[in-house]
């Protein structure tokens, strides 16, 4: 009952009371489904540590299950700025994933890792292998196009980010249409800039970020935005 009243206040976006829940859980019936529950509680509450603290828990009572390295990764990925043996963490348990799901989502995740490090062929390694095991995955073409364009490589970002918009599903998210113009903005090619992010202003209208992008740039070419 603790646990279904824990995920309710979760759903209601109340992580505090949802946490007490989840506490009374796991006191009366420490199993790992409750220690689990309690671990994304702390992650929503952004407990990285603590959270991590749980998902151990998990990990000795079910060693087998390759879902909880996915868990732990995240969270040392969200301390692997400060700490380069987190980021080591992060990247192992990422491998370990793999070794067991060898999915495109997967790859796609440890690609971001290496991304983080400026390790730029370890990351584009992955999201190729992402995009053959799913062609039609246009967070694979994304991603790959994003190390491209953070090492200066920016046609070939062109084209994967391109790749990326013709696969995406419309009004999926606003990251397709802003790399597409990130890149072209670098290449000082601002007309097309404009285009890209334009067409994200149609996706996603309400958007404020998407229109600061718009406003950014008509300010950097001294140009009035369009209506």
């Amino acid at each position: 009952v603790f646990r279904e009243m824990a995920l309710c206040q979760a759903s209601l976006g109340d992580i505090k009371t949802a946490l007490k829940r989840i506490d009374a859980a796991v006191r009366l019936d420490p199993s790992y489904t409750h220690i689990w529950v309690k671990g994304d509680l702390l992650y929503q509450n952004g407990s990285w540590s603590k959270a991590l603290e749980a998902y151990e828990e998990v990990k000795e009572i079910i060693p087998e299950n390759a879902d909880i390295w996915t868990d732990m990764a995240a969270c040392y990925k969200n301390t692997s700025q400060e700490k380069k043996e987190d980021y080591e963490k992060a990247l192992d348990y990422s491998s370990r994933q793999l070794e067991q799901t060898p999915e495109a989502y997967y790859y796609i995740e440890r690609g971001q890792l290496f991304i983080e490090s400026c390790e730029w062929q370890k990351a584009e390694a992955d999201f190729e292998k992402a995009a053959q095991l799913e062609p039609e995955n246009a967070y694979a073409y994304y991603n790959w196009g994003c190390s491209c364009k953070y090492s200066g490589r920016y046609e070939e970002a062109l084209r994967l980010f391109e790749k990326a918009v013709s696969l995406r599903t419309e009004k999926e998210s606003i990251v397709f249409f802003r790399g597409l113009g990130d890149c072209y903005e670098r290449l000082r090619r601002f007309d097309k800039a404009a285009e890209a992010y334009e067409k994200n202003k149609s996706e996603f209208p309400e958007n404020a970020s998407v229109r600061w992008d718009l406003a950014e740039l008509y300010c950097k070419i001294g140009t009035a935005p369009m209506p």
